[in-house]
């Protein structure tokens, strides 16, 4: 499970971004921002997905693979950045 559970976080944020995305063209942006983009527990899957993401860098000993490291690296930095960008 444990090497699911990254495709698993994957399956959810995807299938919660086309909620929004439903929300957002029927109701309106407002709506779609209250209820998943802004919800409380939209950022925990973000974070949950940082840190299995993390986890899995540390696990496959990516730091032997440097093209690998950076590229996943780089998407916690941006996730990183976000999460500055929402509470700021």
């Amino acid at each position: 499970m444990r090497r699911l559970l990254p495709f698993v976080l994957l399956l959810v944020l995807a299938i919660a971004i086309g909620v929004a995305t439903v929300i957002e063209g029927r109701i309106g942006s407002e709506e779609a921002h209250r209820w998943v983009y802004g919800a409380w527990w939209f950022v925990g899957l973000w974070a949950s997905m940082v840190m299995a993401a993390c986890w899995h860098l540390f696990r496959r000993k990516m730091w032997k693979r440097p093209s690998a490291l950076l590229l996943h690296a780089s998407f916690v930095v941006i996730l990183i950045g976000a999460l500055v960008t929402h509470l700021t």
